[in-house]
């Protein structure tokens, strides 16, 4: 069954735009290098702006290949910079699906 990896985190709602723009940046910075991972599916990342909070979702054909992700070095650099920017992350998870649509 594929798998969803779900990271999210929440920040002071006054970096909303900077956040916002680190977030359309990172897109030139991961998407090559998760797009070429194996078992990725759909890969989406987005924000609430009402609740200042920031979702990657992503699905993969299975586990192992949901957590390859994380060991990018270019995820990982990113990480730091919304770090920088005040975001706090939550665990992630990745749920391994019971039924879908």
């Amino acid at each position: 069954m594929p798998v969803v990896r779900i990271s999210t985190g929440h920040f002071d709602s006054a970096r909303t735009e900077e956040v916002i723009s680190a977030l359309r940046a990172s897109e030139t910075t991961l998407r090559q290098p998760i797009g070429a991972l194996p078992g990725l599916v759909a890969y989406y990342v987005g924000i609430d702006r009402d609740r200042s909070s920031i979702t990657n979702t992503s699905i993969w054909l299975t586990r192992d290949e949901a957590m390859a992700v994380g060991s990018l070095q270019e995820m990982s650099n990113l990480r730091d910079a919304f770090q920088q920017l005040g975001v706090v992350f939550e665990p992630i998870t990745n749920n391994v699906t019971l039924w879908e649509i």
